[in-house]
Parts: structure tokens; C-alpha cells; sequence
């Protein structure tokens, strides 16, 4: 999405409202970057590209190769990874049913398909949530595990992140 006045490449402000075809071509460049973050802690989910984007399986044109990134205080992670489209969909639909839910205590979990990240979100009564998160490198014995806690506030935030994502790579399946 645009904002009132776009930068052009050479660190100019174009005309408000004015998209310089630099800036436009930049932009579709970036990496989209899932944040789910409140108080200093965070989860990102950076997506880089598709495999497989010939396949003949829809299976397969869905995958993304990313990179899950973990912050708690000091204690940091990164896990390189591949998600899946249909998977982020399922997560953004979650955060919504969990919005819907406001005023009921409710729970729900997900998980990345390899198991690099598990989200255990936790809904009370007066709309707090606690997103216990673990991040877990296939192959080592190594977990940072911690918690991220925020308001209702946070989950259209969280699922429009999700959403904007899904527009640069949206699901196949």
C-alpha cells in the first residue's frame, strides 16, 4: 500500500500522491515480513520465493522458502525454513476467529508444517493474549521458547500482516 507521499529511489519525495516507477518497481522487490511483535518480542516470518513455481503440483507452486526470526530480550533465533502459502492462510483465518472470540477465554495453536515454529495463542476474558512461541532448528537439539504478550488489539494487526504477505504470494492450494 502506498502511502500520501512515496520516496523515489534516489531518497527524493515525489508529488503526493505520485508513485515514481522506481519506488513501484522497488517496492515489488522487497521481502514481505511477517510480524507477529508486541513489548520487544517478536516472531518475523520473511519470505523470499517460490522453488517450485513451474510445478505441475499445486502442492508444490505453493511452497515459499523464508526465514523465521526469533527475538526474546537478549535470546535471538533464525531458521532458515519453508512454509507453505495455504499455511499462512490458515494462521491469518486463526487470528480472526480468535478477534471473533473477544469476550470468551479460547485457545488455539499452530504450527509450521516442518515444525520450526509453534504459536500457542491464548485468548482470556477481558482480551489478552499470550502467544507462547517455540522456534526449533530441524536436525539440532536447540529451542528458544518464550512468550509474547499483548492485547486484542494486536490480532487484525498481526492477520493484516499476514494478509498483505499472501497478496506477493498467494496460495496455489
Amino acid at each position: 500500500m502506498w502511502s500520501e507521499s512515496t520516496f523515489a529511489s534516489n531518497g527524493s519525495q515525489s508529488s503526493v500522491g505520485i508513485v515514481q516507477p522506481t519506488a513501484m518497481l522497488a517496492a515489488m522487490n522487497e521481502v514481505p515480513i511477517i510480524r507477529l511483535a508486541a513489548n520487544g518480542r517478536y516472531v518475523h516470518i520473511a519470505l523470499h520465493s517460490r522453488p517450485y513455481p513451474t510445478s505441475s503440483e499445486p502442492w508444490d507452486r505453493d511452497a515459499i522458502t523464508a526465514t523465521v526470526s526469533v527475538r526474546a530480550g537478549a535470546f535471538y533465533g533464525e531458521v532458515a525454513t519453508m512454509v507453505w502459502s495455504h499455511e499462512l492462510l490458515f494462521l491469518a483465518r486463526l487470528l480472526l476467529q480468535l478477534y471473533e472470540q473477544i469476550g470468551h477465554s479460547t485457545h488455539e495453536e499452530f504450527c509450521l508444517m516442518d515444525g520450526a515454529v509453534s504459536l500457542t495463542f491464548e485468548l482470556s476474558k477481558i482480551g489478552h493474549v499470550r502467544v507462547q512461541v517455540q522456534a526449533h532448528e530441524m536436525g539440532v537439539d536447540a529451542f528458544l521458547t518464550f512468550s509474547i504478550d499483548a492485547d486484542q488489539t494486536y490480532l487484525p494487526i498481526w492477520r493484516g500482516e499476514i494478509m498483505q504477505a499472501l497478496e506477493q504470494f498467494p496460495p496455489e492450494v
